[in-house]
C-alpha cells in the first residue's frame, strides 16, 4: 500500500473515531472503506491552498493531464505523502497541509486561477488585457502542463 494511501487511512481512522462510539468498530470500518474508495474516485473533492489562495476541484480535474505535476500528485498511487511529494528522482516539494485540511502548494495563488481553468476547460481563456503571461508561462513550467505552456507561448507570440 503506498505511504499516501495508509496516511489517508490512519487520518481518517482518527477523524471517525472522533465522530462516532469507538464500540462500534463496524460503522467506523464502513466510514473508514468508503471514503477511501471515494478518494479513489475521480469525483473525489480535493481542497488547495496555493500561496493562500484557496481552490477546490474534483481529483479528476486535477489529473486531467496525467503527466503534470498535479496529476502525478492525485492520481491513484501517486507519490506522493504528508511530508514529501517527489517531483523528480533528485528533486522534492514540501507537502503540507494549512489548518483546514488544504494540501499546501507554495506558488503564485492568484495566477493559479487560469492554471485551474485550463485544466477544466482543456483551452486557455484569460480576461482582457491580460499582462501576466510571463508569470503564467512560469506557473505553466513548473506544474509540467506542457499543453498550457504550449497555449501560453502561443498567446505570447512565441
Amino acid at each position: 500500500m503506498p505511504l499516501f494511501a495508509l496516511v489517508v487511512r490512519l487520518t481518517l481512522l482518527f477523524l471517525d473515531f472522533i465522530y462516532f462510539d469507538r464500540k462500534d468498530s463496524r460503522v467506523v470500518q464502513t466510514n473508514i472503506m468508503s471514503r477511501y474508495a471515494l478518494w479513489n474516485s475521480p469525483d473525489a473533492i480535493v481542497s488547495l491552498n496555493v500561496g493562500g489562495y484557496f481552490y477546490t476541484a474534483t481529483r479528476g480535474t486535477f489529473t486531467r493531464y496525467p503527466n503534470s505535476e498535479l496529476g502525478r500528485m492525485f492520481l491513484e498511487g501517486g507519490n506522493f505523502d504528508s511530508k514529501t511529494y517527489k517531483r523528480t528522482h533528485s528533486e522534492s516539494i514540501p507537502s503540507l497541509w494549512d489548518e483546514q485540511n488544504r494540501f499546501f502548494i507554495d506558488r503564485d495563488g492568484k495566477i493559479f486561477r487560469h492554471v485551474l481553468n485550463f485544466l477544466r476547460l482543456g483551452e486557455l481563456i484569460l480576461p482582457e488585457g491580460f499582462k501576466e503571461l510571463r508569470l503564467l508561462e512560469k506557473e505553466a513550467d513548473f506544474y509540467q502542463i506542457q499543453e498550457l505552456t504550449n497555449a501560453v507561448q502561443l498567446q505570447m507570440g512565441k
